[in-house]
């Protein structure tokens, strides 16, 4: 998906090789909306729409997927583990590598994996008398 398709099939293998070197690729969420008519149909292939896909991409799964294409090494997920980690840390709701939580995402985080608040008062209410 970072890659139009039709470009590469046009482009020669010279042009293909400098495309991946210094090409920026675009965000997830950019990518939907540039595909048109197409991000629809691929809302409707995991029965949502393209509004609820491109939101469900922008945050964590967009920050995972460019630290993966990152153009620099260093920048890069060391090895396949990481970014398997970093995908599974995602799945379990956890702040991921890939981006710095801000300081509501990491309390969210925290309070989905206790279970709190919970969801009775903590202490009885006092009988008035």
């Amino acid at each position: 998906m970072p890659l139009d398709t039709t470009t590469p099939r046009n482009a020669g293998l010279a042009e293909m090789l400098r495309m991946i070197r210094e090409d920026e690729a675009p965000s997830l969420p950019r990518k939907l909306t540039s595909m048109g008519a197409r991000a629809a149909d691929a809302a409707a292939r995991r029965r949502t729409d393209s509004v609820s896909l491109r939101r469900l991409v922008a945050g964590d799964l967009n920050a995972i997927t460019m630290k993966a294409l990152e153009k620099a090494r260093e920048r890069r997920y060391p090895s396949a583990a990481d970014l398997a980690a970093d995908i599974q840390r995602h799945i379990e709701d956890r702040s991921v590598l890939a981006s710095k939580p801000d300081r509501l995402d990491r309390t969210r985080k925290f309070f989905a994996g206790t279970g709190w608040p919970p969801s009775a008062p903590l202490r009885e209410p006092h009988a008035s008398c």
